[in-house]
């Protein structure tokens, strides 16, 4: 029963997630019911994409990272590695085409301000124009993004159990000693559940953005009493070039916090990210950035920067996979989610 043998397609940023869920997958499938599909990627010498399937398919899961630090090709040449691969996988009859997606693209252009285009919108309506019956990813940036599908299924997942079971495991602090901060206000309702999950207390920062630029925040400021916290856990979706981030962290350390622990479920770190946090690090003003490996950022990189721990998520969307995959609901994944960090 279900939608078929599954199959998974790795586009070129997608092969180390894919093949980390097939390695999942091996204890609980049959040995001939997961296999990662034999794909062709070209690349025409003006940058166009082809995407060639070199055998049958039924249950199709195409995964690609469309922010890959690793990759020299661009956001927009990934999402294009995507949205023909959807396609392909359309034409040679495939049953159910899902596209798992890190992170959504364009997922901060969800709203129109002014005379400009609300491009998630776009994404979504391409992917399921090209044939996607469904549409999979971490934490995406607005909720409103699911409202764009008008047929596909939005399957939006969090990393929240994986980040607290880490967190509180690795650093076994006692919530009374612990605040959790959300640097920004549109991520109050993120912290809020992790404080009360974690039970701790909560702060918010507000920011003041200059809209006439891109990743310009003028000004910063607290919101909630952290008055004799010892440590903090700042949490957010991701983290970009890390300037909020690291303003926060020094403004926390004012105010009397000892630790800085920094989560995220997206470290894109781009522009001098890297470098900002090592030297926070070096300063003694964060402990640690826990982010995930939906972003894979080398095997090399946490030795070379102690400061960064990447929690696994394969496993989980491995469990999702195969039940999406059956035709069988997720909510037991998600209650074992639950249960597994308690």
């Amino acid at each position: 029963m279900g939608r078929g043998k599954l199959g998974i397609i790795a586009c070129s940023s997608g092969r180390y997630f894919a093949e980390k869920i097939l390695e999942k997958l091996g204890p609980i499938c049959k040995s001939d019911e997961c296999r990662i599909i034999s794909t062709k990627e070209s690349t025409f010498a003006n940058g166009e994409t082809k995407t060639v399937i070199n055998e049958h398919i039924r249950g199709v899961y195409i995964v690609q990272c469309v922010d890959d630090p690793l990759s020299e090709k661009s956001t927009n040449d990934l999402i294009m590695e995507l949205i023909t691969a959807v396609d392909a996988a359309r034409r040679s009859d495939a049953n159910y085409v899902t596209a798992v997606v890190f992170p959504f693209p364009y997922a901060r252009q969800e709203k129109q301000a002014a005379r400009e285009a609300i491009t998630a919108s776009v994404i979504a309506r391409t992917l399921e124009d090209t044939g996607a019956d469904g549409v999979m990813t971490l934490d995406v940036h607005a909720d409103a993004i699911g409202g764009f599908f008008r047929k596909a299924i939005f399957f939006n997942l969090y990393a929240t159990h994986a980040i607290i079971r880490y967190f509180t495991k690795e650093f076994n602090i006692d919530p009374k000693d612990l605040v959790v901060v959300s640097p920004d206000a549109g991520g109050a309702k993120r912290a809020r559940f992790y404080a009360k999950t974690i039970g701790s207390k909560l702060a918010i920062f507000n920011k003041e953005r200059d809209y006439s630029k891109v990743n310009v925040v003028n000004k910063v400021t607290l919101i909630g009493d952290i008055k004799g916290k010892k440590h903090a856990l700042v949490v957010d979706d991701m983290i970009d070039t890390g300037g909020t981030m690291c303003r926060v962290a020094e403004m926390l350390k004012d105010e009397g916090i000892e630790n800085i622990y920094v989560a995220c479920s997206y470290a894109f770190l781009h522009g001098k990210a890297v470098e900002k946090f090592s030297d926070l690090y070096k300063r003694g003003i964060i402990k640690a950035m826990i982010g995930t490996d939906v972003i894979y950022r080398g095997k090399e990189f946490e030795k070379e920067h102690p400061w960064y721990k990447a929690v696994s998520m394969a496993g989980f969307f491995a469990n999702i996979i195969k039940k999406v995959n059956e035709e069988k609901s997720t909510l037991e994944v998600l209650d074992e989610e639950y249960k597994r960090w308690c």
